[in-house]
């Protein structure tokens, strides 16, 4: 059993991204750094969290406290990433293989992205793969029909998705004037993502904790909750970027 829990999950969280490294990134060494490069930087900021967290007592004793700053240093990595962008992106296209594609500039804010979700699928799913491999059945404590190892691996490809769509919006939202429409274009891809981290923090807990809910009913909420921000952003990122480039 142990054996079919860890290829069901890691074929769950794993078979997209592979699949879009395979026929997207590995074909063009340019994307493979860019993505690389987002890989780093996700790890960077989940470094600076740890380190903030580690240093503010409060934030170790609630998690719903942390998530917000958590979700912060993510978006400074995303800064990051376009700020490095925006000083190298003219050498980026002028060794691209077609340096006159005005979508450029949104591809590799996509391979960033991909990067960027791909560790946070790694980081998160990695340890809970292993013990997968264990003997028992660990259910999850929101809805004890699913395996937590299944509720693990379904979260590591919701937010590796959610990444990639964040990264090129977030680029986009950084380079818009006046600075006042750019502030509130971040704060309210902040405000969705931090409503999807805490959705999943619904699935840690046991039926009936939840005010009016029974059993089942939180997993069933965040999952809702789940799909509506992954709906709404794909909307979103095919309304904005559909029209937008970024050199």
């Amino acid at each position: 059993m142990g054996a079919m829990t860890f290829v069901g999950c890691l074929l769950t969280a794993y078979s997209a991204p592979a699949y879009l490294t395979w026929r997207h990134i590995l074909p063009q060494s340019l994307r493979v750094i860019l993505m690389m490069t987002g890989m780093f930087i996700y790890l960077l900021g989940v470094f600076l969290a740890s380190l903030f967290w580690f240093a503010v007592v409060p934030l170790r004793q609630n998690l719903w406290f942390s998530i917000p700053f958590s979700v912060g240093f993510q978006f400074l990595a995303r800064y990051a990433y376009y700020r490095l962008y925006m000083r190298i992106g003219n050498g980026i296209n002028a060794i691209s293989d077609n340096p006159a594609n005005k979508w450029n500039g949104l591809d590799y804010a996509f391979v960033g992205g991909h990067g960027f979700g791909l560790m946070s699928a790694l980081v998160m799913n990695a340890a809970a793969l292993a013990e997968s491999l264990g003997p028992a059945f660990v259910p999850c404590a929101s809805c004890p029909s699913l395996s937590s190892f299944f509720v693990y691996a379904i979260l590591a490809l919701y937010f590796w998705y959610i990444h990639i769509l964040m990264m090129p919006l977030c680029m986009n939202a950084f380079s818009r004037q006046p600075p006042r429409r750019a502030i509130f274009r971040v704060a309210t891809l902040y405000l969705t993502q931090t409503g999807a981290s805490y959705a999943t923090n619904l699935f840690h807990n046991a039926p009936g904790l939840v005010a009016g809910v029974g059993n089942g009913g939180p997993c069933s909420i965040a999952f809702l909750v789940m799909i509506a921000i992954a709906v709404g952003l794909s909307f979103e990122a095919w309304r904005v970027l559909d029209r937008a480039t970024m050199r």
